[in-house]
């Protein structure tokens, strides 16, 4: 059966928005983040990084990792679970 909510303990990729130091840019970031960790969580520029990462520790951990695009909607995506993978 598919889950349709995050555990407290799962990774999340959470889209948010940035502004860069110098030119004040307004840029698209994606946060990995995950139990023991800050708010903050590692950013990244491009989803593709932000997912590998999480997959890459939540392989290693046995977690399953969301996506959410919009913390507000209150939608969220399963990219992958491994809780039950052998």
């Amino acid at each position: 059966m598919a889950r349709t909510q995050p555990r407290h303990d799962d990774i999340v990729i959470l889209r948010r928005f940035g502004q860069h130091a110098s030119t004040h840019e307004l840029k698209q970031l994606y946060a990995v983040t995950y139990p023991g960790h800050s708010e903050v969580g590692e950013e990244h520029e491009n989803y593709a990084d932000a997912e590998a990462a999480a997959l890459t520790l939540a392989k290693g951990q046995r977690l399953s990792v969301w996506y959410v695009e919009n913390p507000q909607s209150g939608r969220r995506t399963l990219v992958e679970d491994f809780r039950d993978s052998d």
